[in-house]
């Protein structure tokens, strides 16, 4: 077969050729070049099955689907400018780059010098980055992420609600929100939790949106972060259901709650009685004139 060609159930496909839908149900000693029973060179694909082991030295560049139910390991690059991957198994890469479309991580394990996240981040079962994984894009799911997490776009803790486990530290700059879904009153299971083993460095924004047909009742509490390094930071907006005013934020050491109140924050209040007194005074003066 041609160098740069693997064996597929459909017979030898170059794997740069993106058109075409390449099974790889077995090893591939075909791959060429090889380092034992590595594939070492550059590989573009729009349709790839993993279902019985793949190693790889160079980059692997997806922009359609790749499904993943054996394992996936090498000292290379994944890359994903659009499309889906799913990992059931057990993916182990050089570097991690999600560009566009949509990576699932269904169980198994994902582990990675370092995770950029530019799409749709679906965490589940354990992730596992030496360096960091950075979040421009949208990461949600119920899975535990070992290393530091930055978050420069939306993360989403759980799967309508759940708990996202960070095992090492979390930073929220200006430019990243933490969006919650509250359904219930039981943490990390009707309520979204950002559960951090090491320290929370907290800006950016806090949304928070009712699920489930759920409304909360005067002085239910949501402890939604939990932080045993410590928190430092708060929040610089707020986006939340009827509005800040009927919602107190508590900033612990080590957590973060919200606590509801069927009326307006007495600040609110006055705020509210001080515009109106001067909406009442001008309209008199208004009328003499």
């Amino acid at each position: 077969m041609p160098p740069g060609g693997c064996v597929g159930a459909y017979g030898p496909y170059p794997l740069s050729n993106t058109p075409y839908r390449i099974f790889l149900e077995s090893w591939l000693p075909e791959c060429y070049p090889i380092s034992g029973q590595k594939c070492s060179q550059d590989l573009v694909v729009s349709a790839l099955k993993i279902s019985g082991g793949l190693e790889n030295d160079g980059a692997l560049t997806n922009s359609g689907t790749v499904n993943i139910t054996f394992y996936f390991q090498g000292n290379g690059t994944y890359i994903q400018t659009a499309g889906q991957t799913t990992n059931k198994a057990s993916m182990v890469q050089a570097s991690v780059d999600i560009e566009g479309g949509t990576f699932s991580q269904q169980g198994g394990a994902l582990t990675a010098t370092g995770i950029v996240n530019k799409g749709t981040f679906i965490a589940g079962g354990a992730i596992t980055v030496s360096d960091k994984f950075q979040n421009y894009g949208k990461l949600s799911g119920n899975g535990t992420i070992q290393g530091v997490l930055e978050n420069h776009g939306i993360v989403s803790p759980g799967s309508s609600p759940g708990t996202m486990a960070v095992i090492g530290d979390y930073t929220q700059d200006a430019s990243g929100s933490l969006v919650l879904e509250l359904g219930g009153l039981t943490q990390g299971v009707q309520y979204d939790l950002m559960s951090i083993t090491g320290t929370a460095n907290l800006q950016g924004t806090l949304e928070v949106d009712l699920y489930g047909g759920f409304t909360p009742s005067n002085g239910d509490e949501f402890t939604f972060l939990t932080a045993d390094g410590g928190r430092s930071g708060t929040f610089d907006s707020y986006d939340l259901p009827f509005g800040p005013s009927y919602w107190n934020i508590i900033y612990g050491t080590n957590d973060v709650t919200l606590v509801y109140s069927d009326v307006p924050e007495p600040a609110t209040i006055m705020l509210l009685a001080t515009g109106a007194l001067g909406l009442f005074r001008y309209t008199r003066r208004h009328r003499r004139k």
